[in-house]
């Protein structure tokens, strides 16, 4: 019997490693865990609530306190930046009210999403070591590195654009290797969201690809055109959101000059 259940056991590992899609293997994670480390992150983290605005901090909160009132942004209130800062100050400023905490329960809330992201994104990675400890510690001990590090920025390099980026470029880096179509495309979705923080997030693109052709081989040539194709999709939508509030030829002008 245990001879046959040898063979059995053999067989199962080798449909699911045909079966999947990911060239990492696929473990149920350990949410207790999980959570704990979250709570840890969220502990480390919890000083910036009560750190005041920099310069730019104070910039961009009051773009979105002028777009909150009607104005249009590049048209009315000018900067250089992209417009998902401003989007997401307007946000946070629309719900808690235009003051500094609500900018900082932003730059809080997007931090604890990119500790989230990068604990699943290096637990998945951490899977194709032979060292169990070591996978199950990548992870947690990744998180908790990210959160003592956007604590050590201080106050004037949070609530910025590179901050607000991270997450969606740790879901560039993790997403591009889930199975499918959706996935790669979400991929690229979050790389263009990324861009339209910083624009030179665009880059970011060429090493996810090259991450691709490494691990994924043949199988690459299929899901690049898809985060590409992502990316693209993206960028057209949030074109078209500034063309129809009439931000789009000013927000041209800017970004080429």
């Amino acid at each position: 019997c245990g001879g046959k259940d040898s063979v059995i056991l053999e067989h199962s590992r080798t449909a699911l490693k045909s079966n999947s899609s990911s060239p990492f293997p696929v473990a149920r994670p350990s949410w207790p865990r999980f959570w704990l480390v979250m709570g840890a992150c969220a502990v480390i983290h919890l000083p910036s609530l009560f750190w005041t605005l920099g310069l730019d901090q104070n910039i961009f909160a009051e773009i979105a306190s002028l777009m909150l009132r009607g104005k249009t942004l590049y048209v009315d209130a000018w900067d250089v930046k992209p417009p998902n800062v401003f989007y997401t100050y307007a946000l946070f400023e629309w719900i808690f009210g235009q003051n500094e905490f609500a900018v900082r329960l932003s730059d809080y809330v997007f931090a604890m999403m990119a500790c989230a992201a990068m604990y699943v994104g290096v637990e998945r990675r951490a899977q194709s070591t032979p060292d169990q400890a070591q996978s199950k510690a990548a992870g947690p001990i990744a998180a908790i590195l990210l959160a003592c590090t956007l604590l050590s920025l201080g106050l004037a390099d949070t609530a910025q654009t590179e901050s607000y980026s991270l997450i969606f470029l740790i879901l560039g880096a993790v997403l591009c290797f889930e199975g499918g179509v959706v996935m790669p495309l979400l991929s690229g979705a979050a790389i263009g969201a990324a861009t339209f923080y910083k624009t030179t997030n665009a880059i970011f693109l060429l090493p996810v690809a090259i991450d691709l052709v490494l691990l994924q081989k043949q199988r690459s040539f299929r899901t690049i055109p898809l985060v590409v194709g992502g990316f693209i999709v993206w960028c057209v939508v949030q074109l078209g959101i500034l063309a129809i509030q009439g931000s789009l030829a000013e927000y041209l002008r800017i970004t080429a000059n």
